[in-house]
């Protein structure tokens, strides 16, 4: 019971870690122009550990009680969520590749618009 207590607090604090990166993430420049300069340099590594420690803290809630499903499904979250930007990223790379390629080849219409 208490494993499982544990594992409930560390699985909570890991959702609030989570959270707290992710509007972190969609309030980066508004924080950056309200704090000021000293302090703006570090709001993006703030919400880079934010989500990490979610992560970290999620696994080892999956270690200490393995059958925790707010565990479980947290860690299935997170691996998603880790898949999808994956995904992204690289979708986003072969669309750069592929509109430079263009570029290249010389094809009408490509940096000359209008």
């Amino acid at each position: 019971m208490i494993n499982n207590d544990r594992s409930k607090i560390l699985c909570w604090t890991s959702l609030i870690c989570w959270i707290l990166g992710h509007i972190t993430l969609i309030l980066v420049d508004r924080l950056e122009a309200t704090l000021q300069s000293p302090y703006s340099d570090y709001v993006v590594p703030v919400m880079g550990m934010l989500l990490v420690a979610g992560i970290i803290l999620v696994i080892v809630a999956r270690v200490k009680s393995p059958k925790n499903k707010f565990a479980k499904t947290l860690f299935i979250i997170y691996v998603v969520e880790v898949v999808i930007i994956i995904t992204l990223i690289i979708l986003f790379l072969v669309a750069c590749e592929l509109s430079l390629r263009s570029c290249e080849s010389n094809f009408i219409g490509c940096l000359e618009m209008g």
